[in-house]
This record gives C-alpha cells, structure tokens and sequence, in this order.
C-alpha cells in the first residue's frame, strides 16, 4: 500500500519495522519515531510523518526524496542579515557555532542532509582523514529531531562516510565518542537556541574540535553552498553504539560524596536531564523545576522534566510537575507563536529572570539554565544574582590545587571583566576569538587549565576539555559540597 496516498488515513495505512514481522498503524509508527526507536533509524519510512514533511516524501526507492528548488535555501552572505544568529528571511541561518533556524520552515530533511554530505566531504579531505572517514551522528531526543538525524546519517553515507549512530547525545557526550573512538568527526542535531520549534546542526572536527565560523565551519559552508554537492562513489555504512553508561561513568566522581543541596534546574536539553537524573539518584540533592509540565518545554525554550518528584497541590513544584490543562497552565507556559521570532539573547534572558524569581522564592541553593545542546550554563546565586562565566571559573579554581603557573584562556568577550581578576590572583591569561573553535584551540596549544568561552561555556583540561554544562554542574556541586558556606560568598 502506498503510505504516500494516505496521509491522513492512519486507519488504512499500515507499516512494519525492520525486524518484525507484524504490521503496526500510522499512530504507533509516528510514536515510534518520537521516541527514537531502534528500528526507525533504518527503516524506509522513516521519513513519512503525517505530511509533515511537504517537501521531501520519502519513498522506497529514494526518487523522490530531493532538494526542491525552492526548500530550505540556505544564505551564502553573512550580511544578508544583520546577526549571524538570528532569523532572516525565513531561511535557516549560519550562527557562530553552526547552522539553526525553525524546523521544516527554515531546517527541513534535505538542508540537513546536504550539511551533512558537505560535512564529509570536508573531512575526508582532511589530512590524515580515515578510509573510510568516520563520523559520529547523535540528536537531542525531541520528535521533530528524528526525521533530520535520519537525513544527516544518510548524507554522510552518501558522502562516502561509515556513521556511527550515538542516539540521544549532548555536545559532551557527542565530543567524548569523537575523541575516545579516534573518528574523524561528528554532528549534533541539537536545540541551541533552546526554543521548541528550533533546532541546530552542530560540527565536530578531528579530536572533537568544534567547528565554529571562519574555523572549520568556512569550508563546510562553502561545500553546501555550492550548487553541486555531489555523492561518494562508495556507499558508507552505518553501527550504532551507546557510550551513555561510559559517559556517565566518567562523570561518577563529580556527582559522588554530595551533601544535600537544593538547586533549580531550567534545562532544555532532554538527553542532559535523563544523565542528570540518573547521575544524582543516589545523592540528597533535590531538583527543583521551574514548573513546566513534564516532557514538554516553552515555546521560547522551558525546562525538560526529569520527573523525579510529584508535583505539590496546587502550584508549581519540583520535578514531576503536570497542569491538568492549558487554562491551569501560567500564561509564561501557553504557546506564543511571536516568540519564535524573539532574538536568542532575549529568550535566554527571559528565562535566566524566571530562574532567578524561582531561586529566592523556594530559597533554593542555587539555579543553572542550560541550553538545548547541554554546553553553556547560566549560573544563579541563592540571592538571585547571576554570576558570569568568568567569575564561575574563578571560584572553581580557587578551590582547587591547579598551579596559578598553568595559563588561562578567556574569550575577548568575557575577557574585559575577566582579565584584572584573574591576574590579581596570579594567573596568566590568554585571549581569545570569541568562538568555540578558537577558545578550544588556544585551551589545547598553550595547556591551559581551563577557559571560559562564548556563551556562558567553560572547559577544564584533562579528562574532560570540552564545554559540557554537566561537567560545570557536577563542579559546582563540588564547590559547594566541600565548604559549608553559600555560593555567593565563595564568588565574591
């Protein structure tokens, strides 16, 4: 039966996963593929949603599955608009740190596959690239992620690349697979702009290296720029592995010996909540949650519960919090379609005002906002002060044993501030491209200890240098666990 002439008849339609031997309905299909099933990443209709996807029906034989001549035209000038960040024109947009934009209006299967056929290409040209080019493939888990992950796997098959499938992942636990595994490269299909209907394509070099503009991302633009983007010869092949319990083991000692601390958690990014969960299960540590109900996020990017606790009657609680309809929901929670059109400062600001009304009012230790890829964090103080990156970094590591002998990296932005407060301490500091790639190159040439980078994203040297918020939070967690003072005296 052809699924394609039945869009909208979830009754006649049938299909079957790869493997099974029975036939499921549209429904099941369709929950399936929101939840990440195993089978839908090979499955030849995983790219049939319902008529979500106008542009690029997928078929069996893949005839149809093309770039239309006018769908999800990606800008060439970075002075078509006047943020590399923002929305213009309703096409996806090159940021800093790689490509975002609204999903299908701005970031549709077949931008993401020509991303990713452009990505592979890149690498493989490389020096001392792999034969064939490795690359790690991971998403953030939302549903409307699955159909673009299944693109980009493909576009790097097509490339010539064997993918390797990571399934749920963050920029840490995405960088870890990269550097422990030797790959070439990877890609995160990922929220870094926080928001629902949002999604982002981000780049990983050799040795995990984020890519970011005018770095390794230049080639890369030029490549899907280009009208030809041309497939391999030789079909890459595709494994899947789950490195989940060896990244959360790496991050045992951080959330190991805690004492009982209270703390908000306003985090977009699903696979992040899920390892954090899991990580503080055996602690005292009490989550707080801004009060969004569970699984869901805000139109302009809200917490992902991790639904450790029941909600409270009545009002918003810690995790497991659930209003039983729209009209109980705060009016912060309801949908706001000109949000997405909001700037992403401002929508991180909006929710860094909300984190810190919710800290003083529960009395909380501390809040952390965190974004829908899981590396930059927001810290907030007891009194509801927000801390900057640079002063975050600065009490860490005052309360370590790293030699004021090893350097600092700061980037130009954070470096202002910054720059006199280390150097009062004794530390030697290195300026930096306000970028993830140059931050990350300078914190790997010169040994430093540790950098704070754009975006509120901080690296440690040693057995984590990558900006991974989890990382930051199990160190703040530390922080506070070795001294019984609150935070705002230890950072001031």
């Amino acid at each position: 039966m052809d699924a394609r002439a039945n869009l909208n008849r979830s009754v006649e339609v049938r299909f079957r996963c790869p493997g099974e031997t029975y036939w499921i309905d549209r429904a099941t299909h369709l929950a399936r593929l929101a939840a990440g099933y195993a089978g839908c990443r090979s499955c030849v209709d995983r790219f049939e949603t319902g008529g979500l996807l106008p542009a690029t029906v997928r078929a069996a034989d893949d005839t149809a599955d093309r770039l239309a001549p006018d769908a999800g035209v990606v800008p060439t000038d970075p002075s078509a608009c006047d943020s590399g960040d923002r929305f213009c024109g309703g096409e996806a947009i090159w940021g800093p740190e790689g490509l975002a934009g609204t999903a299908e209006n701005q970031i549709n299967v077949a931008v993401a596959r020509r991303l990713a056929m452009a990505l592979g290409t890149v690498l493989g040209q490389l020096p001392g690239a792999g034969s064939p080019v490795r690359v790690a493939v991971g998403g953030d888990g939302r549903w409307l992620s699955a159909p673009l992950v299944a693109a980009v796997s493909l576009g790097c098959q097509r490339a010539g690349c064997r993918v390797i499938e990571t399934g749920n992942a963050t920029a840490g636990s995405l960088a870890m697979v990269v550097r422990q595994g030797g790959l070439d490269g990877g890609i995160l299909i990922g929220n870094a702009l926080s928001a629902t209907q949002t999604v982002s394509l981000k780049c990983f070099g050799p040795e995990a290296r984020p890519w970011s503009a005018g770095g390794g991302l230049a080639p890369v633009r030029r490549a899907l720029a280009d009208e030809a983007v041309r497939t391999s010869r030789r079909f890459g092949g595709l494994e899947r592995v789950d490195r989940t319990a060896e990244y959360r083991q790496g991050l045992g000692e951080l959330f190991h010996g805690l004492r009982p601390l209270r703390f908000v958690l306003d985090a977009a990014s699903r696979p992040l909540v899920e390892h954090l969960r899991q990580l503080v299960a055996r602690s005292a540590c009490e989550i707080i949650s801004p009060g969004v109900p569970v699984g869901e996020a805000e139109t302009d990017g809200g917490t992902v519960d991790a639904g450790r606790r029941p909600r409270a009657a009545g009002g918003q609680g810690s995790l497991g919090t659930r209003p039983n309809s729209v009209r109980e929901r705060p009016k912060s929670l309801r949908t706001r379609p000109e949000s997405l059109r909001a700037r992403p400062e401002s929508l991180r600001a909006r929710h860094v005002d909300r984190l810190r009304t919710q800290v003083t009012r529960v009395k909380a230790d501390f809040g952390v906002w965190i974004d829908g890829d899981g590396d930059a964090l927001v810290l907030v103080d007891q009194r509801g002060r927000q801390i900057g990156p640079e002063r975050l970094l600065w009490g860490m590591l005052g309360q370590t044993t790293v030699p004021a002998s090893r350097p600092i990296v700061l980037a130009r932005d954070v470096a202002a501030s910054g720059k006199q407060l280390f150097a009062a301490a004794g530390w030697q500091v290195i300026e930096a491209e306000p970028t993830c790639e140059a931050v990350d190159d300078a914190l790997r040439e010169s040994g430093a200890a540790a950098a704070a980078g754009p975006g509120d994203r901080l690296w440690f040297a040693g057995q984590h240098p990558t900006s991974d918020a989890l990382v930051s939070l199990g160190l703040i967690l530390q922080l506070l666990s070795g001294q019984d003072r609150p935070i705002s005296e230890m950072l001031d």
